[in-house]
């Protein structure tokens, strides 16, 4: 699938430079191109030295992991540019550290989230222990169960190394969901997959304790 068409003066490359993860998407040119290439040493060297430069890749980085997350999420998909940049106003980015908890088990969700890159880990109680039952990456969505049926999420989720977020507050959900039907349908999807899925995880367990434990997140 193409994501995006590059010309004149734009830049790529920053986001496995800054993540420091492989790259997630392909480039080929479709013509002959001259490239002004700027290896990662001396990006580090400069960026030291005049930290703007730091501070625009970053941003850089921010705004195409938006529009990866606008060309290829289900929930964004379906919808026209402009109704994209509405919606994109009511999310918050949080960049957070390694292991930080996002969500505490018996807490109620206070948003819907969306994993722009890093890795999430899902976990719960088990004989005294935390036992972990999934991870997320990018893409991967969570607290829409918790937001739609207004219970308390019995899983833990906390970041697994540095991960960033998309974030939509409970009460600007509740305005999504009125003026985007298309966005509320898909979380609802997304939610009802879920639950399937964790009911089917635990019909197998041949632990009693497990089998009577529905994973909402």
């Amino acid at each position: 699938k193409v994501l995006a068409i590059l010309h004149k003066d734009a830049i790529f490359g920053e986001m496995a430079l800054i993540s420091e993860l492989p790259r997630m998407a392909t480039v080929t040119a479709l013509e002959d191109v001259s490239l002004l290439v700027i290896s990662r040493k001396v990006i580090n060297e400069v960026s030291s030295q005049f930290p703007s430069v730091k501070q625009t890749i970053h941003k850089l980085y921010r705004m195409r992991l938006l529009e990866n997350l606008m060309s290829t999420s289900p929930i964004f998909e379906p919808l026209d540019p402009d109704a994209k940049r509405q919606l994109i106003r009511k999310f918050q980015v949080r960049r957070l550290p390694p292991r930080m908890r996002i969500l505490e088990e018996g807490q109620t969700a206070d948003g819907l989230y969306i994993v722009l890159d890093g890795k999430i880990e899902v976990s719960v109680k088990h004989g005294g222990k935390r036992k972990v039952v999934a991870h997320l990456e990018a893409g991967g969505i969570f607290g829409e169960i918790s937001l739609l049926d207004r219970k308390a999420v019995s899983a833990s989720i906390k970041t697994a190394k540095k991960t960033t977020v998309f974030r939509l507050p409970r009460k600007s959900f509740t305005e999504v969901a009125s003026a985007f039907p298309t966005v509320l349908s898909h979380v609802q999807s997304l939610a009802a997959q879920r639950l399937s899925e964790n009911r089917q995880e635990i019909a197998s367990q041949p632990s009693a304790s497990d089998a009577s434990r529905l994973l909402l997140y």
